[in-house]
C-alpha cells in the first residue's frame, strides 16, 4: 500500500491495477486505498465501495481498477478467493481443512480468523510441490477459473 503512491507518480502509466486483501475489514481497506489515491490528486473518489469493484477515471491520471480480495465486500483474504476456487470434489482438500483444524487450539500459531490461510497453503503443499504458489495453481490448472468468484473478477477485469 505504501507503494501505491509512488505507483501513480510516472507519466508514463496509463492504467494500474490495485488488488488488496480486505484483512478483516473491507471498509477500513477501502478507506486506507482512498486516501492513498485522494492523495495522489484523485478526487472523484465513492465513499462507499462497489460490490464488483472500482474503476477510476479521472482527466490527466492514470486510470486505477481496485479489487478488495475476496469480493470487495467479505472480510476475508486472497486465501478466503483461492479456497473458493477449489474443486467441489478434490480430495485433498477435505484432508487439507482437517489436517488444520486437528491442530489443538492452544498449539495453533495463527489466529482464527487465518485459518482459510492455513487451509489453503497446506493444501496447496497437498496439491503440487510444497511452495507451490497460488499464481502456479491457476498455471497449473490445480484450480477452477469458471467459479463464480473467478468469473466476477473476470468481468471486472474487462472493464
Amino acid at each position: 500500500m505504501d507503494h501505491l503512491r509512488l505507483e501513480l507518480t510516472p507519466t508514463h502509466l496509463r492504467r494500474l491495477a490495485v488488488i488488496v486483501d480486505a484483512n478483516g475489514d473491507a471498509l477500513a481497506r477501502w478507506e486506507s486505498v482512498r486516501q492513498r489515491l485522494y492523495d495522489s490528486g484523485y478526487t472523484e473518489l465513492p465513499t462507499i465501495f462497489p460490490p464488483d469493484g472500482l474503476v477510476v477515471q479521472q482527466l490527466g491520471k492514470p486510470v486505477v481498477g481496485i479489487w478488495i480480495m475476496p469480493d470487495n465486500q467479505s472480510l476475508g483474504f486472497i486465501e478466503s478467493f483461492v479456497a473458493e476456487m477449489i474443486a467441489p470434489s478434490d480430495r485433498l482438500w477435505p484432508l487439507a481443512q482437517g489436517a488444520v483444524e486437528a491442530i489443538p487450539v492452544d498449539d495453533r500459531r495463527f489466529s482464527a480468523s487465518h485459518a482459510v490461510k492455513a487451509k489453503v497453503h497446506t493444501w496447496l503443499g497437498l496439491a503440487g510441490q510444497p511452495g507451490t504458489r497460488m499464481p502456479e495453481a491457476i498455471a497449473r490448472q490445480y484450480l477452477l477459473t469458471n467459479c463464480p468468484s473467478a468469473l466476477a473478477l473476470e468481468t471486472y477485469g474487462k472493464r
